[in-house]
Protein backbone atom coordinates (compact mmCIF):
# COMPACT_ATOMS: atom_id res chain seq x y z
CA UNK A 1 0.00 0.00 0.00
CA UNK A 2 1.66 3.75 -0.80
CA UNK A 3 2.06 6.14 1.59
CA UNK A 4 0.21 9.34 1.64
CA UNK A 5 3.01 11.40 0.60
CA UNK A 6 3.48 8.86 -2.48
CA UNK A 7 -0.58 9.26 -3.46
CA UNK A 8 0.00 13.03 -2.95
CA UNK A 9 2.44 13.34 -5.22
CA UNK A 10 1.14 11.27 -7.93
CA UNK A 11 -2.16 13.40 -7.14
CA UNK A 12 0.04 16.78 -7.80
CA UNK A 13 1.30 15.32 -11.36
CA UNK A 14 -2.07 14.11 -12.84
CA UNK A 15 -3.33 17.07 -11.93
CA UNK A 16 -0.54 18.81 -13.67
CA UNK A 17 -1.10 16.90 -16.81
CA UNK A 18 -4.38 17.42 -17.06
CA UNK A 19 -4.30 21.40 -16.72
CA UNK A 20 -1.46 21.31 -18.90
CA UNK A 21 -2.05 22.31 -23.11
CA UNK A 22 0.31 20.32 -24.80
CA UNK A 23 -1.39 16.99 -23.81
CA UNK A 24 -4.01 15.19 -26.11
CA UNK A 25 -7.57 15.56 -24.85
CA UNK A 26 -7.95 11.57 -25.07
CA UNK A 27 -5.03 11.36 -22.86
CA UNK A 28 -6.18 14.20 -20.11
CA UNK A 29 -9.44 11.81 -19.90
CA UNK A 30 -7.89 8.66 -19.12
CA UNK A 31 -5.54 11.02 -16.31
CA UNK A 32 -8.75 12.11 -15.01
CA UNK A 33 -9.96 8.34 -14.20
CA UNK A 34 -6.64 7.44 -12.49
CA UNK A 35 -6.58 10.80 -10.66
CA UNK A 36 -10.16 9.66 -9.45
CA UNK A 37 -8.62 6.33 -7.94
CA UNK A 38 -5.27 8.15 -6.44
CA UNK A 39 -7.61 10.13 -4.48
CA UNK A 40 -9.68 7.59 -2.95
CA UNK A 41 -6.75 5.56 -2.06
CA UNK A 42 -5.93 8.98 -0.45
CA UNK A 43 -8.88 9.77 1.12
CA UNK A 44 -8.82 5.93 2.77
CA UNK A 45 -5.38 6.04 3.52
CA UNK A 46 -6.05 9.40 5.64
CA UNK A 47 -9.07 8.38 7.31
CA UNK A 48 -7.13 4.94 8.47
CA UNK A 49 -4.61 6.74 9.79
CA UNK A 50 -6.59 9.31 11.71
CA UNK A 51 -8.87 6.68 12.68
CA UNK A 52 -5.91 4.87 14.47
CA UNK A 53 -4.21 8.07 15.95
CA UNK A 54 -8.39 8.60 17.32
CA UNK A 55 -8.31 5.43 18.25
CA UNK A 56 -4.67 5.86 20.35
CA UNK A 57 -5.52 8.51 22.04
CA UNK A 58 -8.60 6.94 23.23
CA UNK A 59 -6.28 4.09 24.33
CA UNK A 60 -3.74 6.60 26.19
CA UNK A 61 -7.07 8.05 27.59
CA UNK A 62 -8.16 4.73 28.92
CA UNK A 63 -4.99 3.95 30.09
CA UNK A 64 -4.15 7.18 32.04
CA UNK A 65 -7.62 6.58 33.99
CA UNK A 66 -7.09 3.20 34.58
CA UNK A 67 -4.26 3.96 36.46
CA UNK A 68 -5.51 6.76 38.22
CA UNK A 69 -9.24 5.36 39.21
CA UNK A 70 -8.16 1.60 38.48
CA UNK A 71 -11.89 0.39 40.16
CA UNK A 72 -14.43 2.95 38.45
CA UNK A 73 -12.16 2.97 35.20
CA UNK A 74 -12.79 -0.71 34.90
CA UNK A 75 -16.44 -0.39 35.45
CA UNK A 76 -16.83 2.73 33.30
CA UNK A 77 -14.94 0.57 30.64
CA UNK A 78 -16.96 -2.12 30.52
CA UNK A 79 -20.11 -0.58 31.10
CA UNK A 80 -18.97 1.83 28.45
CA UNK A 81 -18.02 -1.10 25.67
CA UNK A 82 -21.31 -3.17 26.61
CA UNK A 83 -23.79 -0.47 25.46
CA UNK A 84 -21.96 1.79 22.93
CA UNK A 85 -21.81 0.20 19.62
CA UNK A 86 -19.44 2.87 18.10
CA UNK A 87 -16.73 2.16 20.83
CA UNK A 88 -17.13 -1.65 19.92
CA UNK A 89 -16.77 -0.32 16.03
CA UNK A 90 -13.80 1.56 16.76
CA UNK A 91 -11.84 -1.21 18.67
CA UNK A 92 -12.57 -3.87 16.28
CA UNK A 93 -11.23 -1.76 13.38
CA UNK A 94 -8.27 -0.92 15.53
CA UNK A 95 -7.60 -4.14 16.23
CA UNK A 96 -7.61 -5.03 12.68
CA UNK A 97 -5.32 -2.23 11.95
CA UNK A 98 -2.48 -3.39 14.32
CA UNK A 99 -2.66 -6.93 13.71
CA UNK A 100 -2.22 -5.66 9.82
CA UNK A 101 -5.46 -7.32 8.57
CA UNK A 102 -5.06 -10.79 10.89
CA UNK A 103 -7.41 -9.98 13.65
CA UNK A 104 -11.13 -9.54 12.42
CA UNK A 105 -14.37 -9.37 14.13
CA UNK A 106 -18.09 -10.22 12.87
CA UNK A 107 -18.82 -6.35 12.99
CA UNK A 108 -15.84 -5.44 10.32
CA UNK A 109 -17.44 -5.38 6.80
CA UNK A 110 -15.21 -5.80 3.93
CA UNK A 111 -15.69 -4.64 0.01
CA UNK A 112 -16.50 -7.35 -2.39
CA UNK A 113 -14.24 -8.54 -4.83
CA UNK A 114 -10.50 -9.99 -4.65
CA UNK A 115 -8.70 -7.32 -2.61
CA UNK A 116 -11.68 -7.22 0.03
CA UNK A 117 -10.61 -3.38 1.34
CA UNK A 118 -11.95 -2.55 5.04
CA UNK A 119 -14.72 -0.58 4.73
CA UNK A 120 -14.60 2.23 7.58
CA UNK A 121 -18.01 3.74 8.67
CA UNK A 122 -18.35 7.46 7.87
CA UNK A 123 -19.37 7.87 11.43
CA UNK A 124 -15.21 6.98 12.88
CA UNK A 125 -13.88 8.97 9.78
CA UNK A 126 -13.15 12.72 8.75
CA UNK A 127 -12.81 14.73 6.00
CA UNK A 128 -9.27 14.91 5.05
CA UNK A 129 -9.43 16.06 1.59
CA UNK A 130 -11.72 18.05 -0.76
CA UNK A 131 -11.19 15.66 -3.76
CA UNK A 132 -11.66 16.86 -7.41
CA UNK A 133 -12.88 19.92 -8.15
CA UNK A 134 -14.42 22.02 -11.03
CA UNK A 135 -11.28 23.76 -11.26
CA UNK A 136 -9.32 21.01 -10.67
CA UNK A 137 -10.29 19.76 -14.09
CA UNK A 138 -11.36 22.65 -15.99
CA UNK A 139 -9.86 21.97 -19.15
CA UNK A 140 -11.36 18.73 -19.89
CA UNK A 141 -14.62 20.68 -19.34
CA UNK A 142 -17.12 22.02 -22.02
CA UNK A 143 -18.48 24.99 -22.96
CA UNK A 144 -21.70 25.02 -24.32
CA UNK A 145 -22.10 28.22 -26.95
CA UNK A 146 -25.51 28.24 -29.12
CA UNK A 147 -24.79 29.47 -32.85
CA UNK A 148 -28.40 29.81 -33.61
CA UNK A 149 -30.00 33.14 -32.75
CA UNK A 150 -33.29 33.51 -31.07
CA UNK A 151 -35.42 36.80 -31.72
CA UNK A 152 -35.82 38.91 -28.52
CA UNK A 153 -39.66 38.68 -27.61
CA UNK A 154 -40.67 42.26 -28.48
CA UNK A 155 -43.92 43.52 -30.05
CA UNK A 156 -43.70 44.30 -34.09
CA UNK A 157 -47.19 46.02 -35.28
CA UNK A 158 -47.53 46.47 -38.55
CA UNK A 159 -49.58 49.59 -38.34
CA UNK A 160 -50.11 49.55 -42.22
CA UNK A 161 -52.64 46.80 -41.79
CA UNK A 162 -54.92 49.28 -40.14
CA UNK A 163 -55.19 51.86 -42.92
CA UNK A 164 -56.07 52.36 -46.67
CA UNK A 165 -53.25 50.19 -48.15
CA UNK A 166 -53.17 50.82 -51.94
CA UNK A 167 -50.84 49.86 -54.41
CA UNK A 168 -50.23 52.48 -57.00
CA UNK A 169 -48.53 52.43 -60.37
CA UNK A 170 -46.99 55.94 -60.50
CA UNK A 171 -44.75 57.66 -58.57
CA UNK A 172 -46.81 60.81 -58.42
CA UNK A 173 -50.90 61.11 -58.44
CA UNK A 174 -53.85 61.56 -56.74
CA UNK A 175 -56.74 59.15 -54.76
CA UNK A 176 -59.98 60.40 -55.08
CA UNK A 177 -62.31 59.65 -52.34
CA UNK A 178 -66.11 60.88 -52.74
CA UNK A 179 -67.57 62.94 -49.86
CA UNK A 180 -70.51 62.40 -48.28
CA UNK A 181 -73.53 63.20 -50.19
CA UNK A 182 -76.01 66.14 -48.49
CA UNK A 183 -78.16 67.06 -51.39
CA UNK A 184 -82.17 65.49 -51.89
CA UNK A 185 -83.96 64.29 -54.39
CA UNK A 186 -86.91 66.67 -55.53
CA UNK A 187 -90.34 66.27 -55.77
CA UNK A 188 -91.85 66.13 -59.55
CA UNK A 189 -95.01 65.59 -60.70
CA UNK A 190 -96.60 63.13 -63.08
CA UNK A 191 -94.70 63.46 -66.75
CA UNK A 192 -92.73 66.29 -65.87
CA UNK A 193 -89.17 66.11 -67.02
CA UNK A 194 -86.73 64.63 -64.61
CA UNK A 195 -84.90 67.56 -62.51
CA UNK A 196 -81.06 67.15 -62.37
CA UNK A 197 -79.10 65.06 -59.64
CA UNK A 198 -76.95 67.00 -57.49
CA UNK A 199 -73.18 65.65 -59.13
CA UNK A 200 -71.09 64.29 -56.69
CA UNK A 201 -68.16 66.01 -54.49
CA UNK A 202 -64.76 64.23 -54.35
CA UNK A 203 -61.60 65.09 -52.54
CA UNK A 204 -58.04 64.64 -54.14
CA UNK A 205 -55.81 62.49 -52.37
CA UNK A 206 -52.44 63.69 -53.36
CA UNK A 207 -49.78 61.37 -52.98
CA UNK A 208 -45.67 61.36 -54.18
CA UNK A 209 -43.96 58.39 -53.67
CA UNK A 210 -40.43 58.43 -51.92
CA UNK A 211 -37.73 55.64 -51.97
CA UNK A 212 -36.74 54.93 -48.82
CA UNK A 213 -33.57 52.00 -49.48
CA UNK A 214 -30.43 50.82 -47.83
CA UNK A 215 -27.66 47.91 -49.06
CA UNK A 216 -25.23 45.21 -47.02
CA UNK A 217 -22.08 44.11 -48.48
CA UNK A 218 -21.94 40.46 -47.12
CA UNK A 219 -18.81 38.34 -47.19
CA UNK A 220 -18.95 35.18 -48.84
CA UNK A 221 -16.65 34.19 -45.95
CA UNK A 222 -19.50 34.86 -43.49
CA UNK A 223 -22.45 33.53 -45.75
CA UNK A 224 -20.18 29.97 -45.75
CA UNK A 225 -19.05 30.03 -42.38
CA UNK A 226 -22.20 30.69 -40.76
CA UNK A 227 -24.08 28.31 -38.61
CA UNK A 228 -27.76 29.25 -39.68
CA UNK A 229 -28.81 30.80 -43.31
CA UNK A 230 -27.32 33.78 -43.17
CA UNK A 231 -28.81 35.74 -45.97
CA UNK A 232 -33.02 34.78 -45.31
CA UNK A 233 -31.80 35.83 -41.59
CA UNK A 234 -30.83 39.58 -42.71
CA UNK A 235 -33.53 39.47 -44.97
CA UNK A 236 -36.11 39.28 -41.71
CA UNK A 237 -34.15 41.87 -39.85
CA UNK A 238 -34.31 44.17 -42.81
CA UNK A 239 -37.70 43.76 -43.33
CA UNK A 240 -38.52 44.60 -40.33
CA UNK A 241 -36.59 47.95 -40.57
CA UNK A 242 -39.10 48.65 -43.41
CA UNK A 243 -42.00 48.17 -40.64
CA UNK A 244 -40.50 50.30 -38.56
CA UNK A 245 -40.10 53.12 -40.97
CA UNK A 246 -43.57 53.04 -42.32
CA UNK A 247 -45.20 52.55 -38.83
CA UNK A 248 -43.36 56.18 -37.57
CA UNK A 249 -45.14 57.80 -40.79
CA UNK A 250 -48.20 56.14 -40.03
CA UNK A 251 -48.07 56.84 -36.51
CA UNK A 252 -47.45 60.48 -37.38
CA UNK A 253 -50.30 60.94 -39.17
CA UNK A 254 -52.69 59.31 -36.39
CA UNK A 255 -51.22 61.58 -34.25
CA UNK A 256 -51.82 64.80 -36.78
CA UNK A 257 -55.68 64.39 -35.86
CA UNK A 258 -57.60 66.89 -34.24
CA UNK A 259 -56.46 65.73 -30.27
CA UNK A 260 -58.82 65.30 -27.55
CA UNK A 261 -58.42 64.47 -23.97
CA UNK A 262 -60.85 62.15 -21.69
CA UNK A 263 -60.73 61.54 -18.32
CA UNK A 264 -63.83 59.24 -17.84
CA UNK A 265 -65.90 56.49 -19.64
CA UNK A 266 -68.40 59.40 -20.21
CA UNK A 267 -65.64 61.54 -22.50
CA UNK A 268 -65.61 58.10 -24.65
CA UNK A 269 -69.25 57.82 -24.99
CA UNK A 270 -69.50 61.72 -25.97
CA UNK A 271 -67.07 61.34 -28.86
CA UNK A 272 -68.17 57.96 -30.19
CA UNK A 273 -72.27 59.40 -29.91
CA UNK A 274 -71.81 62.68 -30.85
CA UNK A 275 -67.91 64.32 -32.07
CA UNK A 276 -67.52 61.77 -34.82
CA UNK A 277 -69.59 61.34 -37.33
CA UNK A 278 -72.32 58.41 -37.41
CA UNK A 279 -71.29 57.85 -41.00
CA UNK A 280 -67.85 56.75 -40.35
CA UNK A 281 -66.78 52.97 -39.32
CA UNK A 282 -64.85 52.79 -35.67
CA UNK A 283 -62.44 51.71 -34.84
CA UNK A 284 -59.60 52.26 -31.75
CA UNK A 285 -55.84 51.88 -32.00
CA UNK A 286 -54.67 51.81 -28.60
CA UNK A 287 -51.46 52.30 -26.89
CA UNK A 288 -50.98 49.33 -24.17
CA UNK A 289 -51.29 52.27 -21.65
CA UNK A 290 -54.71 53.26 -23.23
CA UNK A 291 -56.02 49.74 -23.33
CA UNK A 292 -55.14 49.16 -19.51
CA UNK A 293 -57.14 52.30 -18.88
CA UNK A 294 -59.80 50.96 -21.29
CA UNK A 295 -59.33 47.48 -19.73
CA UNK A 296 -60.42 48.51 -16.25
CA UNK A 297 -63.70 50.46 -16.75
CA UNK A 298 -66.47 49.28 -15.32
CA UNK A 299 -69.82 49.93 -15.46
CA UNK A 300 -72.04 50.86 -12.45
CA UNK A 301 -73.12 47.51 -11.84
CA UNK A 302 -68.99 46.29 -11.03
CA UNK A 303 -68.85 44.47 -14.53
CA UNK A 304 -65.74 45.26 -16.93
CA UNK A 305 -66.69 47.07 -20.46
CA UNK A 306 -63.93 45.45 -22.48
CA UNK A 307 -65.23 42.56 -23.50
CA UNK A 308 -64.37 39.28 -26.11
CA UNK A 309 -65.26 39.73 -29.30
CA UNK A 310 -65.01 37.24 -31.56
CA UNK A 311 -66.93 39.37 -34.19
CA UNK A 312 -64.12 41.89 -34.08
CA UNK A 313 -61.12 41.78 -36.21
CA UNK A 314 -59.57 42.71 -32.69
CA UNK A 315 -60.98 40.37 -30.52
CA UNK A 316 -61.80 42.46 -28.01
CA UNK A 317 -63.98 45.48 -28.35
CA UNK A 318 -66.35 48.19 -26.07
CA UNK A 319 -68.96 50.25 -26.82
CA UNK A 320 -69.66 47.65 -29.86
CA UNK A 321 -65.97 49.38 -31.06
CA UNK A 322 -63.35 47.15 -31.48
CA UNK A 323 -60.04 47.50 -30.09
CA UNK A 324 -56.52 47.32 -31.63
CA UNK A 325 -53.53 47.40 -28.83
CA UNK A 326 -50.23 48.16 -30.35
CA UNK A 327 -46.86 48.76 -28.02
CA UNK A 328 -46.49 52.66 -26.17
CA UNK A 329 -43.69 53.29 -27.97
CA UNK A 330 -45.65 53.59 -31.19
CA UNK A 331 -47.64 56.87 -29.98
CA UNK A 332 -44.96 58.15 -27.87
CA UNK A 333 -43.30 56.45 -25.09
CA UNK A 334 -43.50 54.05 -22.33
CA UNK A 335 -46.06 55.18 -20.39
CA UNK A 336 -48.03 57.22 -22.31
CA UNK A 337 -51.80 56.37 -22.89
CA UNK A 338 -52.89 57.42 -26.49
CA UNK A 339 -55.57 56.23 -29.29
CA UNK A 340 -56.99 57.52 -32.32
CA UNK A 341 -60.57 56.36 -32.74
CA UNK A 342 -62.33 56.60 -35.95
CA UNK A 343 -62.46 55.40 -39.56
CA UNK A 344 -59.23 53.77 -39.88
CA UNK A 345 -59.63 53.08 -43.90
CA UNK A 346 -60.78 56.43 -44.72
CA UNK A 347 -58.54 58.35 -41.90
CA UNK A 348 -54.81 57.61 -43.65
CA UNK A 349 -54.17 56.27 -47.72
CA UNK A 350 -51.17 54.25 -48.08
CA UNK A 351 -49.89 54.92 -51.66
CA UNK A 352 -47.31 51.69 -51.97
CA UNK A 353 -45.37 51.57 -55.21
CA UNK A 354 -42.63 49.11 -54.49
CA UNK A 355 -41.36 46.70 -51.97
CA UNK A 356 -37.66 45.97 -53.09
CA UNK A 357 -35.65 43.20 -51.34
CA UNK A 358 -32.45 41.97 -53.57
CA UNK A 359 -29.30 40.49 -53.85
CA UNK A 360 -26.70 40.08 -56.04
CA UNK A 361 -22.59 39.31 -56.26
CA UNK A 362 -20.31 42.53 -56.90
CA UNK A 363 -16.86 41.64 -58.54
CA UNK A 364 -15.58 43.73 -56.63
CA UNK A 365 -15.49 41.91 -53.08
CA UNK A 366 -15.33 38.31 -52.57
CA UNK A 367 -19.48 38.23 -51.46
CA UNK A 368 -23.38 39.77 -52.02
CA UNK A 369 -25.13 42.88 -51.73
CA UNK A 370 -27.99 42.83 -49.63
CA UNK A 371 -30.57 45.27 -50.95
CA UNK A 372 -33.80 46.17 -48.93
CA UNK A 373 -36.24 48.93 -50.16
CA UNK A 374 -39.90 50.39 -50.33
CA UNK A 375 -41.04 53.26 -51.90
CA UNK A 376 -44.42 54.89 -50.75
CA UNK A 377 -46.28 57.80 -49.63
CA UNK A 378 -48.54 58.39 -46.57
CA UNK A 379 -51.31 60.80 -46.14
CA UNK A 380 -53.76 61.78 -44.22
CA UNK A 381 -57.47 60.92 -46.72
CA UNK A 382 -59.87 62.88 -44.22
CA UNK A 383 -59.17 64.91 -41.67
CA UNK A 384 -62.08 64.91 -40.15
CA UNK A 385 -62.19 60.12 -40.20
CA UNK A 386 -61.05 60.58 -35.74
CA UNK A 387 -59.32 61.70 -33.24
CA UNK A 388 -56.12 61.30 -31.46
CA UNK A 389 -56.93 60.37 -27.54
CA UNK A 390 -55.25 61.33 -24.80
CA UNK A 391 -55.96 60.10 -20.99
CA UNK A 392 -56.11 62.21 -18.26
CA UNK A 393 -54.22 60.09 -16.03
CA UNK A 394 -53.86 62.19 -13.30
CA UNK A 395 -57.80 62.40 -12.79
CA UNK A 396 -59.31 59.53 -15.34
CA UNK A 397 -60.94 57.10 -13.09
CA UNK A 398 -62.02 53.75 -13.99
CA UNK A 399 -65.74 53.63 -13.01
CA UNK A 400 -68.94 54.39 -14.77
CA UNK A 401 -71.23 56.15 -12.94
CA UNK A 402 -73.99 56.55 -14.75
CA UNK A 403 -74.95 52.92 -14.58
CA UNK A 404 -74.93 51.64 -17.96
CA UNK A 405 -74.65 48.23 -19.62
CA UNK A 406 -71.97 47.03 -21.91
CA UNK A 407 -72.47 47.71 -25.07
CA UNK A 408 -74.73 50.16 -25.16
Amino acid sequence: MKTKEELRKEIDEAKEFIRSNDNKQEDKDKKVNILKDLVRSFKQTQDLENLSNELKDDDEDKEDRSKKFPEQGAKRSKVTEDKDPLKEMRSAVNNYLHSGGTVRSDKLQFTEGKDKDLIIPSELTRDALDGIKSADVKPTIPTAISYIPQDEVKTVVDLGKFVNHKSVATATGSYPIRKKATAKLNTVAELEENPELAKPNFTDVKFAVETRRGAEPVSQESIDDSAVDLIPFLVNDANEQKVNTTNADIAAIFESFAPLTIKTLDDLKHINNIDLDQAYNRSIVATGSFYQWLDTLKDGNGRYLLQTDVKSASGTSILGIPVFKIDDSSFGAKGDAHAFIGDLNRAIFYADRAQITARWVDDRIYGQYLQVGTRYDIVKADENAGYFLTVDTKTATAADTSTVTAGK
